[in-house]
């Protein structure tokens, strides 16, 4: 499976006998329910009453019915346009335009269509992270170490992972790429340290033969699986613009919401956690009235989920907002400080003015659609996860601060630089003159599912930040007393609904306990026990005697002790 087979499955989909009744009637068993109207009248005696069209409550808008059917035929649309904008018309030496919706690769069409809009839901999860990185690249122009002015096509030649030979921190505007092109090679799946999966399947049992168990949070990485372009070349630009018209118009995150699934990469979590706090965290006078709704739903769950066990919501939503703060609403000064960073510290939108401090924005989630929208109805899932994934968050966030402190700049050829692997970033050691200009980081953010949030901002020479800026502001998240105090209330809630079975198993045990000892000092006659033994005398035997051998042997044969 790859990105170019999956445009080519959402381009002939259009083209499937149900592509109709997908349009108008898959998605709405997943809506609201919509509600009665007061408005109830008669015609000749029949009731009649008006009902309002079906809708998904959700954070930041309402999700209708007529924006899903028009994100299933937006993106059926734009993902020809994508492969045309990468591969060209074609010609004699590759595949024509007009092939891509004839399903000449023999792909798999569900036969109806609430099982197709659960396959669309799959193929956009999957090929969500390659195609915003590739859209967020090629919107960066050259002097900010981005792919704009890159060429890719037919004869372009590929080239190592920085994009042309830059001077200095501040390189010239007028500056061109070579005509060796990065973009070509991730294109083509070459490109050294972003190298993707062997993905076989897609969905709830998703195949890959080199996803690693022991980089916990890594997300699989999508093939792009293009290999032959048509006569001409093409620019990031030109890329850039397409992708934009794909996955910035939230069709995507539209369709994302019906089915939600639970995060367990590092990108998913960090875009969970991130809507988790502006959907339902947030102060409510910081949201309009129409998004009190999921907020209210998320702490309504908690008393429900708890069997009214836990009384206090506001404890749980406060650790939830401490630990993962809010990168669009700033925080106070005390944040500043190590024990008290937030996750919000590492993706902030501006960067922090005072020397010492690190806050900036370092990364942006290439998943973050898949939780753009928080719908109403998912509360309980997220007040679930909220109390549930933490703990995973928090490995993930570790294993991404180890493999940010293993990297071998040596190894991607930045020049002058000798960090050894095994403390790159701690106390200066890297001598890259900042974060985006070291080969090694953007790379390593891309496997595990992320990318630089504002290089601008980061290359900024006030506030230029270092890999040594980054690697201290990661740990102080990763250190803080914040996730200490998430994990202790998180444990409290799971407490709270445990306790009440976990003390009536203890009493039935001391019960238990209680009447052997006392069946082993007293006689069964004193306990009205009718003896199964045969001797007259049974009813006279010490309990003790009863574990005898001989005994145990007549109590076998008791008819109704066999099996």
């Amino acid at each position: 499976c790859s990105v170019y087979d999956m445009l080519c499955w959402l381009t002939g989909l259009t083209y499937r006998s149900y592509y109709q009744d997908l349009l108008l009637n898959s998605f709405s068993d997943l809506l609201d329910k919509p509600e009665k109207s007061d408005d109830a009248f008669a015609v000749d005696g029949i009731g009649l009453e008006i009902q309002t069209a079906k809708s998904l409550l959700a954070y930041p808008q309402t999700i209708t019915a007529a924006n899903l059917t028009d994100a299933i035929t937006e993106v059926c649309y734009y993902a020809e346009d994508v492969l045309i904008t990468v591969l060209g018309h074609g010609d004699a030496d590759c595949t024509y335009a007009v092939e891509h919706s004839n399903n000449s690769l023999n792909l798999y069409y569900p036969p109806r269509s609430e099982d197709c809009l659960q396959m669309i839901i799959d193929v956009l999860r999957s090929m969500l992270q390659p195609l915003t990185f590739l859209k967020k690249q090629c919107a960066l122009e050259t002097k900010y170490y981005g792919w704009q002015q890159c060429t890719y096509g037919s004869g372009v030649q590929p080239s190592c992972w920085q994009c042309g030979e830059h001077s200095s921190i501040y390189p010239s505007s007028s500056h061109d790429c070579s005509g060796t092109s990065p973009l070509q090679l991730y294109l083509t799946d070459s490109l050294g340290g972003m190298l993707p999966h062997s993905l076989s399947s897609i969905g709830c049992k998703s195949s890959c033969s080199t996803c690693t168990k022991s980089s916990p949070g890594m997300p699989c990485l999508t093939p792009l699986g293009f290999s032959r372009f048509s006569r001409g070349t093409r620019t990031g630009k030109d890329l850039s613009n397409v992708l934009t018209k794909f996955l910035s118009n939230d069709h995507v995150a539209w369709l994302l919401t019906l089915v939600p699934k639970p995060p367990s990469t590092l990108p998913e979590h960090y875009g969970f956690v991130t809507s988790l706090v502006l959907s339902s965290v947030v102060p409510l006078t910081q949201r309009q009235a129409t998004h009190k709704s999921v907020a209210d739903a998320f702490k309504k769950c908690i008393s429900e989920q708890t069997i009214d066990l836990y009384n206090n919501p506001t404890d749980l939503t406060n650790a939830l907002g401490n630990a993962y703060g809010c990168s669009q609403t700033g925080h106070e000064a005390k944040s500043h400080l190590p024990p008290y960073a937030d996750l919000s510290s590492i993706s902030m939108t501006n960067t922090c003015p005072d020397q010492d401090v690190h806050c900036a924005p370092y990364i942006d989630c290439l998943s973050a659609n898949c939780y753009k929208y928080m719908a109403k109805q998912h509360a309980n899932l997220y007040f679930s996860w909220s109390i549930y994934l933490p703990w995973n968050l928090w490995k993930c966030l570790c294993s991404l601060l180890d493999a940010f402190g293993s990297i071998n700049c040596k190894s991607f050829g930045c020049p002058g630089c000798s960090c050894t692997p095994s403390s790159h970033g701690a106390k200066h050691n890297c001598s890259c003159r900042a974060l985006v200009c070291c080969r090694a980081v953007l790379p390593t953010f891309y496997r595990y599912g992320f990318t630089f949030k504002d290089p601008k901002m980061l290359l900024d020479g006030k506030n230029r930040k270092r890999c040594s800026h980054f690697y201290t502001q990661l740990e102080s998240v990763v250190k803080s007393t914040y996730f200490t105090k998430l994990f202790d209330q998180c444990d409290m809630i799971l407490w709270r609904i445990r306790e009440p079975f976990s003390y009536l198993v203890l009493a039935l045990w001391l019960l238990s306990l209680l009447y052997l000892l006392h069946i082993m000092v007293i006689r069964l006659d004193l306990l009205h026990i009718k003896s199964h033994l045969h001797s007259p005398s049974s009813h006279r035997i010490a309990a003790q005697s009863l574990l005898a051998a001989a005994r145990v042997g007549k109590l076998g044969r008791v008819f109704y002790l066999q099996p």
